[in-house]
């Protein structure tokens, strides 16, 4: 649970903070810049992810058309977001011995394993969000590539993708096919760190 409200909370401060400076006051006003996870959990999302190790956030409801440069920045804020919740996953990877060397044995170990939970768990989240299907993050960069409009229709069917999504999540089909890559990935990176 800590490693989803981090990385919840990371997730969705990085993409209404980013949109607001970029144009759209849309996310600050509906109250996402903010780092508290609560404001950014989606009960869909945060189930699939904590039962089955791939899920999402609540999506930030992100307007092209109020971002100064509406292709451009919304990719920029996709890839922002997802880059720095891989960060988180660096980051808390590389607390790990300081965690261990600094607190007793019993406290160590609890926190060694909530660092390494949390940085698997953001790493996977960052490759599996990247991918261009609402409501992920990487619907950001679709509608970036559609013409003009398309944020529109994503929008409309983002909550049938939504429920699509976590029935290819709960009956294993997405989380066989996934799931491999993404560890296999995500233990590379921590290996080279």
């Amino acid at each position: 649970m800590v490693a989803i409200l981090v990385v919840s909370g990371t997730h969705g401060f990085v993409v209404a903070a980013l949109a607001t400076a970029l144009g759209d006051a849309g996310p600050s006003h509906a109250g996402r810049r903010t780092l508290n996870p609560f404001a950014h959990l989606d009960l869909v999302g945060g189930v699939c992810l904590l039962l089955f190790g791939l899920g999402w956030a609540r999506p930030v409801q992100v307007a092209p058309e109020e971002l100064r440069a509406p292709r451009r920045d919304l990719a920029l804020t996709a890839v922002a977001s997802l880059a720095a919740v891989a960060v988180v996953g660096v980051v808390t990877f590389l607390l790990r011995p300081l965690a261990v060397a600094s607190l007793p044995p019993g406290p160590a170990v609890a926190a060694a394993a909530t660092l390494q939970t949390t940085a698997t768990l953001a790493l996977g989240f960052s490759l599996f969000n990247a991918l261009p299907v609402p409501p992920l993050t990487g619907r950001y960069l679709l509608v970036a590539l559609l013409p003009k409009g398309a944020a529109e229709v994503v929008d409309r069917y983002a909550s049938h993708a939504g429920v699509a999504l976590a029935v290819l999540i709960v009956t294993g089909l997405l989380p066989r096919f996934l799931l491999p890559s993404l560890r296999s990935l995500t233990t590379w990176v921590l290996g080279r760190l």
